[in-house]
């Protein structure tokens, strides 16, 4: 189909246009530096980014929401403070019946989490099995959030040794343990 003339109007307007979202640009580009800049500054920020598809924006997210480590014992509690373990709602001696995520916590960090999922699967063989698993038993929604309940524990571990992502499996350190007998 052979595309119409365009008359005078019309390249104004297009004109016009161009030059509005050239206007726009400028303060997003100036915006995105300054995200850089500050996620350069951030020791956790940039220990996050080391994920597999985590950008300045999304690992300054995750890193602002987190606080000091100290917080958190262990793993399971930040994927309890981001509200991504089953809620339970039993009364007197009733059976576990666990439910649906709670949702508690920041649900911009359960968004993140959740982009970044789809990164990992597709980069880490190790995760990708690991999600084949739980797909094949539960579904892919419910095998989605294992991912991102597992990847807070990985950045716990991350964020609390000082080690960048390591794709296949646990990191190096803890191997090099078993192997010397240690753990």
């Amino acid at each position: 189909m052979a595309s119409l003339p365009l008359g005078p109007i019309d390249r104004l307007e297009i004109d016009l246009l161009l030059a509005q979202w050239n206007v726009w640009d400028e303060p997003i580009e100036t915006l995105n530096a300054e995200i850089r800049k500050r996620q350069s500054q951030n020791t956790m920020a940039v220990l996050i980014a080391t994920l597999p598809g985590s950008a300045a924006y999304g690992s300054l997210a995750l890193a602002s929401r987190i606080g000091l480590i100290e917080r958190f014992p262990r793993g399971a509690s930040w994927a309890n403070y981001w509200g991504l373990t089953p809620g339970c709602r039993n009364s007197d001696e009733a059976t576990d019946r666990l439910g649906s995520i709670t949702k508690q916590g920041s649900a911009m960090a359960r968004f993140i989490l959740g982009e970044l999922v789809v990164h990992v699967l597709r980069r880490d063989a190790w995760m990708q099995a690991w999600y084949a698993r739980i797909k094949k038993r539960r579904g892919s929604k419910i095998a989605h959030v294992a991912v991102m309940r597992r990847l807070t524990t990985v950045i716990w571990h991350m964020v609390k040794n000082n080690e960048p992502y390591v794709m296949g499996g646990p990191p190096r350190r803890k191997l090099r343990q078993q192997a010397s007998g240690i753990a």
